[in-house]
């Protein structure tokens, strides 16, 4: 995990040396060790990074760093998890190393083999490689977008960067936000993350598997990955073999995710995939005699919530024996600074203040800060082994439309068991997903609509003003089912590609970025992903549970209370909770700030009035789906002054 910037500037004279230093250095969190710059004269092109090493800790694995005598450079933001078999297939090819990182790899496989290199990288990767042979820089985003790129283009220049923060070093550019993406984005927050927009004007963003080439004359820009491309179409025949394949495609992912030369942890939720991931990784480090390696695993604590899942950490814990962190989330005297960093740093609009997420990564890189730490984490389960109530929702809608009503009530029950209760239960912005979904259905009409008829709050897309719709904004993720597909697959495809894992990916890029902490998926391994696409509805959702392919997966790893518990808590936080409490004054600071109320966005007096009635009748829940808009506006606020004020 890196910080990568770039700037290319086509008609004139390119950055200067201590502008260059300066927009480098915006990116200090995401690489505290050390910085570098190359610059070419000739060409007017400047290459920056931030470096936190994680593997080869010298300083030959130092960026940016070129190949082939000096034909190629790079910025790298990544790692690529299998480089030691590329670097050994690339050495019988006639390649030699001079370093042990994988950076060195990816030049000489871009060498060897061009674009399609990005086929052979099993990893998370954002970076540029300039070419002086043929005057063109190629950029490329792994498979989902794990790792994030920004760039800019106009008539005179091209600039990139992990983050947006950083154009703000830039001499001439200025903030101004897409006042119809901000309204489009607190409509659909998932929406944005998988598209080339961003809330900057002018700012675009490479879409997770995209990759592009720039050249003086334009650029060319592609999406190199499709998984629905890579499906294995052997699956094996029965339900045990392919649970046994699973199990084995997961340990291999993991196995891979422990190369580092810095300390591993785990960020343990109590969820039934971080479990899987820290029972796994501890099988595999016990197997091979090296149980230390595994440092110690991090929890989040919500006492007195809905939120609170500690018992579940500890007893993964214990089965391990795995030293437990608890961090216990409050919201302290420094509140309004902790949030205002939040923001901040994750940059876009999101349904939550991530909060649990900020605070435990300030564990895990304390006393780590200047060196950075490696964590793994269970993101992806939900994607890959369906964990999601709107997708399992997809699947009835199907199931009720072919008249399959067994396999409707099975479905029902799954639901049913997620929440600990009825289908009253179900959320309400869900149960209005299904009843829109499906309310022309005589079936529905009759035995759903009636217990989902509740729909008492205001969703926060009911304040957005009618702001001019020019664009068809959302078009990249409009995914055309595919004849083969069931409703199932297709949600899981679109949400993993194009809207709620990319916008799940920036959270878990940004947050542990902020601390200097690489975090890795395993869950996310291409591999996995691809075969769990593949693989028929019943083993994603049956037997009565959520996620089955999961939990027959890593039976006898865990405790059984961990591996079959079926409440869904996912990842969030208590916020009718914090509003209820220390998060009122905030709150109430927020809506009658001037500029809150006269938005060209939201109807801000609107919003206000809402507020304080739901205030005085506590109903707390509603508020809490207003927070897009309060992420926005502070977003907004906080990138027009400069950055956080300190």
């Amino acid at each position: 995990m890196c910080g990568i910037v770039g700037h290319w500037n086509f008609k004139g004279q390119g950055l200067s040396d201590e502008s260059m230093d300066k927009y480098t250095d915006t990116l200090t969190h995401r690489g505290p060790g050390s910085r570098g710059v190359w610059r070419n004269e000739k060409a007017q092109i400047s290459l920056g990074h931030r470096r936190l090493a994680i593997f080869d800790l010298s300083d030959r694995g130092a960026q940016p760093m070129s190949y082939e005598n000096k034909r190629y450079w790079i910025t790298f933001n990544g790692e690529i998890f299998n480089f030691i078999e590329l670097q050994e297939e690339l050495r019988k090819l006639g390649h030699v190393f001079q370093s042990t990182c994988d950076t060195e790899v990816i030049l000489a496989a871009y060498d060897e083999w061009g674009e399609s290199c990005l086929y052979k990288f099993n990893g998370t990767f954002a970076f540029a490689i300039w070419d002086e042979k043929d005057q063109s820089l190629f950029c490329a985003r792994d498979h989902y977008g794990i790792k994030p790129f920004h760039y800019i283009v106009n008539d005179g220049y091209f600039a990139f960067a992990s983050e947006m923060k950083a154009f703000l070093a830039l001499p001439r550019f200025t903030v101004e936000f897409d006042e119809e993406i901000v309204a489009e984005t607190i409509t659909n927050v998932n929406g944005l993350e998988g598209t080339e927009h961003c809330l900057l004007k002018g700012v675009k963003r490479l879409p997770g598997g995209s990759c592009m080439r720039v050249t003086k004359e334009g650029i060319k820009k592609w999406q190199w990955w499709k998984s629905i491309e890579h499906m294995p179409k052997d699956i094996p025949a029965t339900e045990q073999e392919q649970a046994e394949h699973f199990r084995e495609l997961l340990f291999d992912s993991c196995r891979l995710r422990l190369r580092s030369d810095l300390p591993i942890v785990a960020t343990l939720s109590g969820g039934l995939d971080s479990s899987a991931v820290t029972s796994v990784t501890a099988s595999i480090l016990h197997s091979e005699g090296k149980p230390s390696h595994f440092q110690k695993a991090y929890t989040a604590s919500f006492p007195g919530t809905n939120q609170e899942e500690t018992k579940y950490a500890k007893a993964v814990a214990a089965f391990h024996n795995i030293e437990l962190s608890i961090r216990v989330i409050d919201l302290d005297a420094k509140m309004e600074q902790t949030i205002d960093d939040i923001i901040w740093h994750n940059e876009d609009i999101y349904w939550v203040l991530p909060a649990g997420l900020w605070r435990v990564h300030q564990d895990v890189s304390e006393g780590r800060k200047q060196t950075g730490i490696v964590a793994l984490d269970g993101s992806g389960g939900d994607e890959i082994a369906i964990g999601h109530y709107f997708m399992i929702y997809d699947e009835m809608q199907e199931a009720i439309l072919k008249g399959d009503i067994a396999r409707f009530r099975e479905l029902q029950e799954v639901l049913q068991s997620m929440k600990g209760g009825s289908v009253d239960h179900i959320p309400d912005s869900a149960s209005f997903i299904l009843r829109r979904a499906v309310v022309n259905s005589s079936v529905v009409q009759k035995h759903i609509l009636p217990p989902l008829s509740h729909l008492t709050y205001i969703p926060p897309w009911s304040f957005i003003k009618k702001v001019p719709r020019t664009r068809n904004l959302f078009s990249l993720y409009q995914f055309k089912k595919p004849k083969r597909f069931t409703a199932l697959q297709h949600s899981q495809y679109v949400w993993t590609h194009f809207t709620g894992m990319p916008t799940v990916d920036r959270m878990y890029d940004r947050g542990p970025a902020a601390h200097s902490v690489s975090l890795r998926a395993p869950l996310l391994d291409p591999r996995l992903v691809s075969y769990s696409l593949a693989l028929s509805d019943n083993m994603k959702v049956g037997h009565g549970y959520s996620k089955y392919i999961l939990r027959e997966a890593v039976k006898g790893l865990m405790p059984e209370e961990v591996r079959l518990r079926t409440n869904k808590i996912g990842f969030t936080s208590p916020m009718d909770h914090w509003f209820a409490g220390p998060l009122q004054n905030w709150l109430i600071k927020t809506i009658e700030d001037k500029d809150f109320l006269n938005s060209t966005i939201w109807d801000g007096e609107a919003v206000a009035e809402y507020v304080k009635k739901c205030i005085a009748h506590k109903q707390w829940e509603n508020i809490s789906t207003l927070w897009p808009i309060f992420n926005a506006f502070h977003t907004m606020r906080i990138f027009k002054q400069g950055g956080v004020k300190k």
